[in-house]
């Protein structure tokens, strides 16, 4: 398919201006385009011999921005053999720049540098009041939040029962545990129940018998065979009994003053 005459001409002129042609070649152009791009040849005639400059020697210019001057750097055109590259994802060429905030926590807005290839900012800066705290345990914020800060922090006591701390053997915590105003961990604390465990008294434990301790007193899985020397539920008149924990009764030691033993009785005379 040929172009007509007008159009080459024009397009002769468009390469005389580019200083794709001598300035001294004729008017009288005519050149061949088929249905896709312009043919290889040119024909001209000319005053003197002309080489047109091959397409590999044709530099386009880059189109470059005032925000985008690397784009523009060490003379780069835009048919060179690095192009740069305007498919690459905005989102990933801020993040490779530094820019990686495109929203901020309470608290905070976007600011610092903005990214020239999308809504992306070098930092998040505070929007709270001056002085405002972050409060750490055991203090807690008073008044209103900003950003997790407060206007000044507080320290409740732990109350009555944090007494303790640590937990001694033979008793188990009662409870949360507690930081006062100093951090020291505090506890309420209970004696062990001991659960399957029984205190045997002046008895004891049989021999081989596990132990369990709750508060002060050891507890035993096993309690030795009960003497049963308990015979009273309460101490008769004149004696002085001891109180058999196994049988739960009481038995007599020996007489009171003034009573004499006799046949297992303490009578008065």
């Amino acid at each position: 398919m040929f172009i007509s005459r007008q159009k080459a001409v024009l397009t002769a002129a468009l390469c005389l201006a580019a200083g794709l042609l001598p300035s001294n070649a004729k008017a009288d152009i005519s050149f061949i385009i088929d249905e896709t791009h312009l043919a290889d040849t040119l024909h001209t005639h000319l005053y003197s011999s002309l080489r047109l400059p091959s397409r590999s020697e044709i530099k386009l210019a880059a189109v470059c921005f005032v925000t985008d001057m690397s784009e523009c750097e060490d003379n780069i055109f835009g048919n060179s053999s690095n192009p740069p590259d305007y498919d690459f994802n905005p989102r990933d060429r801020c993040f490779n720049e530094g820019f990686i905030y495109a929203s901020c926590p309470d608290g905070y807005k976007l600011g610092g540098k903005k990214c020239p290839y999308g809504p992306y900012y070098s930092e998040c800066i505070s929007v709270c009041p001056s002085g405002y705290v972050s409060c750490e345990a055991p203090y807690y914020g008073v008044g209103e939040v900003c950003g997790g800060k407060y206007a000044s922090c507080d320290c409740t006591p732990c109350g009555e029962g944090y007494d303790a701390t640590s937990i001694p053997e033979g008793y188990i915590q009662d409870g949360e545990a507690c930081l006062d105003c100093d951090g020291i961990k505090k506890y309420k604390i209970k004696p062990n129940p001991c659960d399957g465990f029984q205190d045997c008294g002046s008895i004891g434990g049989e021999a081989g018998a596990e132990t369990c301790q709750s508060g002060d007193v050891i507890k035993y899985d096993n309690c030795k065979p009960c003497p049963n020397l308990g015979k009273y539920t309460t101490c008769p008149q004149g004696m002085i009994c001891e109180y058999e924990e196994c049988s739960g009764l009481w038995y007599m030691t020996t007489c009171q003053n003034n009573y004499t033993y006799y046949c297992g009785f303490c009578p008065t005379y």
